[in-house]
């Protein structure tokens, strides 16, 4: 699961939360404006036919001014998504801690993972700081920052996932249940 985290988190994600400067504070993460909040949003379909489910993915990814982070993602899954009556069908939430570096225009991120070395990207936020951009061989992946819109957004998949918790499914109920009697 980490290395899925880390392989997600270096292809796909991004979203930082703006935290507080202490004395361990890396300069060059203040500098290099990643520290704060990044989201990332990828829509795709999965399966055919009456199974056809449209998948969103959500990537929130936090950069602590300490060189530390954490990635989120969530995962939502619809049915007849694009017939105007969507149909929700199920949400999935994983979260995971890294630590990164910061060197010039690169970056190493590590979960911390024996299975996975560290990944090392080129990276660059724009002028304005609104949209981070990372990649390696040619590939590149722009975030977009965290604002008021996007938070709220993120609240909602957060409650719910919460709910989707609290939910009970009985695969096999017992047919007896339902016999009048």
């Amino acid at each position: 699961m980490r290395h899925t985290l880390l392989i997600t988190l270096a292809a796909l994600s991004c979203i930082l939360t703006f935290s507080a400067c202490s004395s361990d504070d890396d300069p060059e993460a203040k500098r290099s404006g990643i520290v704060g909040e990044w989201i990332l949003v990828y829509k795709y379909n999965q399966g055919v036919g009456e199974y056809l489910l449209t998948v969103i993915e959500y990537t929130i990814t936090k950069f602590n001014a300490n060189n530390t982070g954490t990635s989120t993602i969530y995962r939502v899954t619809y049915k007849d998504f694009d017939s105007g009556n969507p149909k929700f069908n199920d949400i999935y939430k994983n979260t995971g801690d890294f630590k990164y570096n910061i060197k010039d225009n690169q970056i190493t991120l590590d979960d911390g993972s024996t299975d996975v070395d560290p990944m090392t990207l080129n990276f660059a936020v724009s002028q304005d700081g609104n949209q981070l951009t990372m990649g390696r061989n040619g590939q590149t992946t722009t975030y977009g920052k965290v604002d008021n819109d996007w938070q709220q957004e993120i609240d909602q998949l957060e409650k719910v996932w919460q709910l989707s918790q609290d939910l009970v499914i009985i695969d096999d109920p017992d047919p007896s249940l339902y016999e009048s009697r």
